[in-house]
């Protein structure tokens, strides 16, 4: 049987989702959650915080808002964590911009 780890879950609220989008269940804000373990939660905040900077996202919070056990192997790393912001980096820059042009 796998290792169980005590998770902190990390939120990352990006840009402010649509409102027609939230009044059919969809979060608030789009952005990202990663679960990884509970020790290290403060580090990979700012692991967060600096490759969303890097990588030119905007984002309003990072924070931690549960924990939760889990197996070794549904724990995200640094580097699934960068590819992930890498990944949605451009599609979040857009979406803020055309906020942006909305107001």
């Amino acid at each position: 049987m796998d290792d169980i780890f005590l998770c902190a879950r990390i939120g990352v609220d990006c840009v402010e989702n649509d409102p027609i989008s939230i009044e059919n269940g969809e979060p608030k804000y789009l952005g990202f959650v990663f679960a990884v373990k509970r020790e290290e939660a403060d580090d990979m905040i700012k692991f967060i915080e600096e490759t969303l900077k890097v990588n030119s996202v905007p984002y309003e919070d990072v924070y931690v808002y549960s924990t939760i056990s889990l197996p070794l192997v549904k724990i995200w790393d640094k580097e699934q964590i960068a590819k992930t912001i890498q990944r949605d980096a451009k599609y979040l820059i857009q979406m803020n911009e055309s906020k942006g042009k909305q107001k």
